[in-house]
């Protein structure tokens, strides 16, 4: 792919992510083409540019310290070697929380704001009367950083059921479209009081293991069994040092923070047939579903895919017939992730 049909398309999914809230393709295909745009271009601006997304605000808050994303891996050997990487002997210590899949926020003396470009922030504080807190252990409970988001039941039971729906009728897709949809919203809707919750990124604390190298991969797993529990929307772990003023000390660039990173979840993913199309009239687009032959993931049945208004399409070169991989990105809503 040519360096000017890479940029096109970062800049349609960046687009795309700020307007719905929601990946147009899958977090590997959009790390992929920062790759090889990074191989072309190493300092284009698109390999530095924090997601956002729209939002009603009261104005912008000016972060006192910059609110940055995280480094990302997708395996636990590529996790291993950034370990390494940043180790200073063999008893490094690292913990393990979440990555909650919502939008980061602020909190901040009264002021909740987004995270914005990563310097500067939406006001959003007119949400805070809806929003339920929930402070690490250590945190002062005015004052944390958090992700906004919508536990996974809820979600089913009010946003999935149709129970509420966006202005113009539609479902919501994922508890991240949700909650971005949402806070797009000009007035809060009085039913979504105590839906919403503002989740510290120490909620629960922090848990610490010396030497993390060894048996990393069991203690991932163990990790992922107990963020399960907590029934919030994750898209990953991150794995941290131990040692705050030692990983400060590491610096950060425009884009992260040198002291941790995020190893994304391997989504479920499975086989099947593309059987037919279907067509929805939405308010400014007619939406493309595509139909599958049946295929369990994760013990759910997957029979409806989307395709995002020809995108998808036009990558695989789909036709009727063809055999595809379905992925459950987020274990939410499946994507095509190849064809074959």
């Amino acid at each position: 792919m040519n360096k000017e049909t890479l940029i096109q398309n970062i800049k349609k999914a960046n687009k795309h992510y700020t307007i719905t809230g929601e990946n147009l393709v899958s977090d590997f295909q959009y790390e992929k083409w920062l790759s090889d745009l990074r191989d072309i271009e190493p300092n284009h601006r698109l390999l530095t540019e924090i997601g956002k997304v729209k939002v009603k605000s009261q104005g912008k808050v000016k972060h006192d310290v910059p609110m940055l994303s995280l480094d990302k891996v997708y395996n636990v050997s590529d996790l291993e070697k950034w370990i390494d990487k940043v180790s200073r002997n063999g008893n490094e210590e690292f913990s393990i929380m979440p990555k909650y899949d919502g939008i980061s926020g602020r909190l901040r003396n009264g002021i909740l704001s987004t995270r914005g470009d990563g310097d500067e922030g939406e006001d959003i504080s007119h949400w805070l009367n809806y929003i339920v807190k929930f402070a690490g252990p250590e945190d002062d409970f005015e004052n944390y950083d958090g992700e906004i988001v919508i536990n996974l039941d809820v979600f089913r039971d009010y946003f999935a059921s149709g129970r509420i729906k966006r202005d113009n009728g539609e479902i919501y897709k994922t508890p991240r479209n949700a909650i971005s949809g949402i806070l797009n919203n000009d007035e809060p809707n009085p039913e979504l009081r105590g839906l919403i919750l503002f989740v510290s990124y120490n909620y629960r604390g922090l848990t610490y293991y010396r030497n993390m190298k060894v048996s990393i991969l069991s203690k991932i797993e163990f990790a992922k069994e107990m963020i399960a529990k907590e029934r919030l929307p994750t898209d990953g772990i991150v794995v941290k040092l131990k040692d705050e003023e030692y990983g400060k000390s590491l610096g950060r660039t425009s884009h992260h923070w040198k002291n941790a990173i995020a190893l994304k979840h391997d989504n479920e993913a499975a086989w099947t047939t593309l059987v037919g199309v279907e067509f929805q009239m939405a308010k400014e687009h007619i939406g493309i579903v595509g139909i599958l032959k049946p295929v369990e993931i994760n013990g759910v049945t997957i029979s409806r895919v989307t395709l995002h208004n020809l995108d998808i399409i036009r990558e695989f070169d789909l036709c009727i017939g063809d055999e595809v991989l379905i992925e459950r990105s987020g274990d939410v809503i499946p994507t095509i992730r190849a064809k074959r």
